[in-house]
């Protein structure tokens, strides 16, 4: 680490776990109600929670779903069918809320850190506790 840029020693030091206790789903959802902009931790169909660490501190909190039943962009850009989308809609899972909390202070390029490795764990995290994989937006299955 000896000759990094201060950003990049930070940014090393960020961790991302899964929440899997109740005690946490709890804090990580009062979190979302308090300070998201849309006041709502409420989602639907299969979740997953995710909280960012720095040192253990909680700077960062994100929620992936099910996916959308309708997105008109999303299958034009799959290139699906209508019958495709039926068959296939079970593959996605979806960023539903991301939140970068408050108080994390300076950090740059906290928020693309934290979605880099979210989205490194998530097929694994979503095989393990889901009933089937997200496909990623390459079409490839996890």
């Amino acid at each position: 680490m000896i000759g990094l840029p201060v950003e990049a020693r930070l940014i090393d030091q960020v961790r991302v776990r899964l929440i899997e206790t109740e005690a946490n789903r709890r804090r990580h959802d009062e979190l979302l109600e308090r300070h998201h902009y849309l006041h709502n931790a409420n989602v639907v169909g299969q979740v997953l929670r995710y909280v960012v660490e720095y040192h253990g501190e909680w700077v960062a909190v994100l929620t992936f779903c099910s996916s959308a039943w309708h997105l008109k962009p999303r299958d034009r850009f799959l290139n699906w069918t209508a019958r495709q989308v039926c068959e296939r809609r079970h593959l996605i899972a979806q960023n539903s809320r991301f939140l970068v909390l408050p108080a994390t202070g300076r950090r740059p390029n906290l928020a693309s850190r934290a979605l880099k490795l979210v989205c490194q764990r998530l097929p694994g995290d979503w095989k393990a506790h889901a009933v089937r994989p997200p496909c990623a937006i390459g079409g490839d299955v996890c």
